[in-house]
């Protein structure tokens, strides 16, 4: 997992980063004391050396 970042667009959390070419698959969870939240794949895209990937989680 490489370039991790996160930012906030129309209320959701989004987590991006990339990852070398491979057979891995990813799940994303956060969870605080008190509340889990639930991330889904929003965009995945292949490129010649690196998969992107893109998940969100509702804030709201």
């Amino acid at each position: 997992m490489n370039n991790l970042r996160y930012f906030v667009e129309e209320n959701k959390l989004i987590l991006a980063f990339t990852s070398n070419k491979s057979s891995y698959e990813y799940t994303v969870s956060l969870k605080r004391s008190d509340k889990q939240f639930g991330f889904h794949l929003i965009n995945y895209e292949e490129y010649d050396d690196y998969n992107l990937y893109q998940f969100g989680c509702s804030l709201t």
